[in-house]
């Protein structure tokens, strides 16, 4: 099926060339706009302003529109419902069942981010509730029941992967290899769901910020994220933004962790226990963010 600016057309397997399509709206269509993704039972015709509503089986059509709201880009959620980024770089959820029209207030969403501006170019359903969304902002995964956003954080050869994170457009296999369209850095393409063994190493070049790739243990939060203990000092693997922070020894302290080689690490659900191979165990509070020494009953 294509469109066109004279209407909706179909391949003719038969004839081997393309017939207007037999719906007389799809036909006749005026295409002053664009067309956006459509559903399996609806499409989506983008105007200036205005977005159009088609459903196939019902034959019913809706339009919502926001003057002075110049759309940029659908992303076809179901046959009534699209995710709509306008030229501003802001969000809208349009409705066409309730005739509603709300922005989404990305600052809920996005982290360690200069803007909260963002434009989804392509989309695709994963399952029934969640989408994979290629944006100007990187990857996400949108789950249609809580409206959440989740940034996927990828990563190539241990490190993160390199570049501007705008993805174009979208493309699954049966065999959910994703394909993705990567501006000014080519063709991508990563599995999902796919079982196996990754790799990240340390990618700093400041030593502030730099962790050791000698991880000894690791322990995992109750927000799933992952403490290292290395060679030199412990770290935060942080899986929201996939930023890996270190925490170092200060030889001779006595407030704080005061030798760098770390051997075991567990987290109680409070307290991360520190085993350095010398000066003894510590205990680190990841939401106070201090310090402290274990107490021991008299018969310990």
């Amino acid at each position: 099926w294509v469109f066109t600016s004279h209407g909706y057309y179909r391949w003719d397997i038969v004839h081997k060339k393309f017939i207007p399509h037999e719906d007389p709206v799809l036909r006749d269509v005026n295409l002053k706009g664009r067309v956006s993704e459509s559903t399996n039972d609806a499409v989506f015709f983008i105007g200036r302003d205005t977005i159009v509503n088609y459903n196939y089986r019902t034959k019913q059509r809706f339009a919502l529109s926001k003057p002075d709201y110049a759309i940029r880009f659908n992303t076809a959620l179901t046959n009534v419902q699209a995710l709509v980024s306008i030229w501003r770089g802001n969000l809208y959820l349009y409705d066409f069942k309730m005739h509603t029209i709300r922005e989404i207030d990305m600052r809920q969403h996005l982290v360690k981010v200069p803007d909260y501006f963002i434009t989804i170019f392509d989309g695709i359903a994963l399952d029934r509730e969640q989408f994979l969304l290629a944006t100007s902002k990187g990857m996400f995964t949108y789950n249609q029941n809580n409206g959440k956003f989740q940034k996927l954080i990828l990563f190539h050869k241990g490190r993160p992967l390199e570049g501007n994170q705008i993805f174009s457009s979208i493309h699954i296999e049966d065999n959910n290899t994703v394909w993705v369209g990567y501006r000014d850095h080519g063709l991508i393409s990563f599995h999902l769901g796919a079982g196996g063994i990754g790799l990240i190493r340390n990618y700093e070049t400041d030593f502030q910020y730099a962790w050791d790739n000698h991880v000894r243990n690791f322990a995992e939060d109750e927000n799933g994220n992952l403490w290292l203990a290395t060679y030199n000092g412990f770290a935060l693997w942080d899986r929201h933004d996939g930023i890996v922070h270190p925490f170092f020894a200060e030889e001779g302290a006595t407030d704080q962790l005061n030798h760098s080689s770390i051997r075991g690490i567990v987290y109680d659900g409070r307290n991360l226990i520190l085993g350095p191979t010398a000066q003894g165990v510590w205990l680190y509070n990841p939401k106070t963010k201090k310090y402290s020494r274990p107490l021991y009953s008299e018969d310990e």
